[in-house]
């Protein structure tokens, strides 16, 4: 997960929407839930970046 947040992002997304009633693939999600605040956080950030060269 720490080598590669983007691809632990979709894992954490895919595990939150395949199967969202399962006891395990919730706890994944949940544990890491930071992964995606921070890959979110980090695309805001060259968003921002990349509107201000506009």
């Amino acid at each position: 997960m720490d080598r590669s947040p983007i691809a632990a992002a979709h894992l954490v997304l895919a595990a939150a929407t395949l199967a969202p009633e399962c006891d395990d693939e919730r706890d994944v999600a949940d544990q890491f839930s930071f992964v995606i605040a921070d890959f979110a956080m980090g695309l805001a950030r060259i968003h921002h970046r990349a509107r201000a060269r506009l």
